[in-house]
């Protein structure tokens, strides 16, 4: 069985009295099946179809069954408690349900967005700076700004700051992250 694909749209966040709220449609398989609001109040989230349940139309029906057949496939998330508790039990048990599901791919969404965001702010400093760092730690890195595309400044001149910068900054694991850019105007690194 494949996991349906989930999708968030018409996400809007805001302030709610115990945390962030949240309303967003979801789509399942690419049709709009489920509104989910979360108050933000501490309280649970509501998910409500976008049917009628007295008319139900077979689309969204066939997508949230596989939501929720996938969801029963989910194991249980353990938590062993450092002490027993008192009816004996020595782990606490997380069964899946909508709101675990759901909470989790909207934050993996989020997260996807968040670093969508980074990789085009990032092309775009490539294109207009000499950027280094670690690679192994990408969103820790510096760079010289020149504030204008690369392939404004005279080829000597440019090759001139990229010398300076590795005699400078390029030490141990620290590299040039925008060698690609740089290489495509003529710069040895």
């Amino acid at each position: 069985m494949l996991e349906p694909l989930i999708e968030f749209k018409k996400v809007k966040t805001f302030q709610g009295m115990e945390g962030e709220g949240l309303n967003a449609d979801i789509y399942i398989n690419g049709v709009k099946c489920l509104f989910m609001r979360d108050a933000g109040d501490g309280g649970m989230v509501d998910f409500d179809r976008y049917d009628n349940r007295m008319n139900p139309n077979p689309a969204i029906e066939a997508y949230v069954q596989a939501v929720d057949a996938w969801i029963a496939t989910i194991p249980d998330t353990v938590y062993p408690l450092t002490q027993p508790h008192p009816d004996g039990r020595t782990e606490l048990r997380i069964v899946a349900d909508y709101e675990l599901y759901f909470n989790q791919k909207y934050e993996d969404y989020m997260k996807a967005k968040d670093q969508a965001k980074f990789d085009k702010k990032k092309r775009e400093l490539y294109r207009t700076a000499i950027v280094f760092g670690d690679p192994a730690k990408p969103d820790q890195y510096s760079f010289l700004n020149l504030k204008k595309p690369l392939s404004e400044f005279p080829k000597a001149w440019l090759q001139q700051q990229v010398w300076n910068a590795k005699a400078q900054y390029i030490k141990g694991n620290v590299q040039f992250l925008n060698v690609d850019e740089l290489e495509q105007h003529g710069i040895n690194i």
